[in-house]
């Protein structure tokens, strides 16, 4: 036995650690590490990419936001053995831009992984828009476009995103459109992607609009 007197312990660069061997936890149920090393996806970008993503269920908020928690209160680092204090923060808007690369493969392995794990039910989906815009002209983006800011920012270019949610709230797709893209406009597009059987958008008891969001039963 030894006694401790607590008042004289000084703490240096003291970590949370709560959520994150959670979300690493569920990352490996998923294989969600080796999704990206398939995806050539290199080892410090696959460690940003596991920081921005549990950063975002702790913390959520920007990349710069997710750099300052990683870099002074998560132990993520401790975890996966990375001083997220040295990482530039350019590292963590390019693994934002890898998951967005490989979007497609990323977001079909898993709903099928999540699928199989817990025997979803796949016959109705929830479909929504939101768009959020641009403080500059953002010249460079041929999706920025005005349209009506759900933001209250119509005098700002826009871009919009389109996400598709199964009945137990799992993301089934997600896609960027035009500034000025509407619900009605984007979701062929969207059905013929998930293999909806024919006449699934123009059946009025299959799709309901309910306050903006479509209700979807294939």
């Amino acid at each position: 036995m030894q006694a401790v007197d607590v008042n004289s312990l000084e703490l240096a660069r003291p970590r949370s650690v709560a959520v994150e061997p959670i979300g690493l936890w569920a990352m490996r149920q998923l294989s969600f590490v080796e999704l990206l090393i398939e995806a050539g996806i290199s080892g410090p970008l696959r460690a940003a990419i596991l920081g921005v993503i549990i950063g975002r269920m702790a913390a959520p908020g920007s990349e710069l936001a997710a750099y300052r928690w990683l870099g002074q209160q998560s132990a993520l680092g401790e975890l996966l053995d990375i001083d997220f204090g040295r990482l530039p923060l350019m590292t963590l808007y390019r693994a934002s831009d890898a998951l967005m690369k490989h979007r497609d493969v990323i977001e079909r392995t898993l709903f099928n992984r999540i699928h199989d794990l817990f025997g979803l039910e796949t016959t109705v989906t929830l479909y929504d828009l939101t768009n959020t815009y641009f403080e500059g002209t953002a010249a460079a983006n041929p999706k920025a476009h005005n349209g009506r800011s759900k933001e209250k920012r119509s005098d700002c270019p826009l871009v919009t995103l389109g996400l598709v949610l199964d009945g137990s709230g799992f993301v089934r797709r997600s896609q960027t459109f035009e500034g000025h893209a509407a619900e009605a406009k984007t979701l062929e597009h969207l059905l013929k992607d998930l293999g909806a059987q024919h006449g699934a958008l123009g059946g009025c008891p299959r799709i309901r609009l309910l306050n903006e969001q479509f209700l979807i039963g294939f």
